[in-house]
């Protein structure tokens, strides 16, 4: 039912839905590598949000532990 239009039911995205989110990240990789896209400042924007924000997060607790840790 899903050959119709060449499309198998493994190849869907909900199927393997890692596999589609590491497509749609190596496609807007090379997306920002050409820099010819519009899209291309809140794709970089995006990855570096990613980063800092979880980085940002382990130092902030990082610093609770450590405050916690020497005024027990």
């Amino acid at each position: 039912m899903g050959d119709e239009h060449g499309e198998h039911e493994d190849e869907s995205p909900l199927a393997h839905p890692i596999e589609a989110v590491e497509h749609e990240v190596e496609h807007l990789a090379e997306l920002a590598d050409e820099g010819e896209s519009p899209a291309t400042p809140a794709i970089l924007g995006v990855g570096l949000i990613a980063v800092l924000i979880p980085a940002v997060a382990i130092l902030i607790v990082a610093c609770f532990v450590t405050a916690w840790l020497l005024t027990r």
